[in-house]
Parts: C-alpha cells; sequence; structure tokens
C-alpha cells in the first residue's frame, strides 16, 4: 500500500536537524533519543500546503507562532530561507502562503487570532501582528501571493 505523504515533506527529509529529547516516560524512568526534527523553514514550507489545503486555523497560528518565535526573528527567518528558495516547493508553499496573509482581514492572520483568542490571549494584536510579521518575510523574500483557484 503506497504511503501518503503530504506537499513539501520532501523538504522537510532533506533540511532537518538532529536533537536530544530527553525526560521520564510515563511508566518511570529516564530516557534520552536522538530524534531529526524538520528545520523551521521546511516545517514551515509543509505548513504553507497544509494551510491551503486543510484551512484550519490551527496551521495559521503555528506559522504565526514560528514568525513571532523564531530566534533572530524576521530576519533570522529569511537567512534561512535564503538557501532554499531556488526550490520551486519552497516558492509555491510561501506564496500560497502569503495569499492566505495577504491582508490583515485575510484567513491567516484572522485564524491565528482567533487561537489566541480562545487561550486568551488578545485577538486585535495578534491579528495585526500576525499580519506585519508575515508580511515583513513575505517582503523580504520577495514572495507574491500564489494566483486564487
Amino acid at each position: 500500500m503506497p504511503v501518503w505523504r503530504s506537499r513539501g515533506v520532501d523538504v522537510a527529509l532533506d533540511h532537518s536537524l538532529e536533537t536530544v529529547v530527553a525526560g521520564t516516560l510515563p511508566e518511570g524512568g529516564d530516557n534520552e533519543v536522538r530524534v531529526r526534527v524538520a528545520a523551521v523553514a521546511a516545517f514551515l514550507v509543509m505548513k504553507g500546503f497544509a494551510l491551503d489545503d486543510r484551512k484550519k486555523e490551527k496551521d495559521a497560528y503555528d506559522i504565526y507562532f514560528c514568525l513571532a518565535n523564531y530566534p533572530g526573528g524576521i530576519d533570522g527567518l529569511v537567512n534561512e530561507f535564503q538557501p532554499l528558495m531556488d526550490n520551486g516547493l519552497v516558492r509555491e508553499s510561501l506564496a500560497r502562503m502569503c495569499r492566505r496573509f495577504k491582508t490583515i482581514d485575510a484567513v491567516g492572520p484572522v485564524w491565528a487570532a482567533q487561537v489566541v483568542q480562545a487561550a486568551g490571549g488578545d485577538y486585535e494584536f495578534t491579528q495585526r501582528d500576525a499580519f506585519e510579521r508575515a508580511r515583513s518575510l513575505f517582503d523580504a523574500l520577495g514572495v507574491r501571493p500564489w494566483p486564487a483557484p
């Protein structure tokens, strides 16, 4: 049976980092494992396709969380994306994401703000912040919105 793979997984497999996860297991006993995780730019590539295809609020929030919390800020993300910008899949995902964050009232900022508000956060601040951070990333990378279907 073929394995289903979402778009962007190839980018994540090619751009991953190894990290150590350590802790106490629920049944007891300390353990430590090495795992490979997608680099943030690769994770965002997958999220860009997910946001455009699944249309789930959590995908918009995950994108916003990365934009708001990446060490080095938007400039750091731009530096991480630069080596990937020759990849057509990366450019397509970013353009699709850009369409979802095109205006302050687009679904990207609105859905991110809805998730934050549901957790007790400030809707208006988050909506504005998500929009401005996304615009900064797309402008710095020269990304324009993917054409609407």
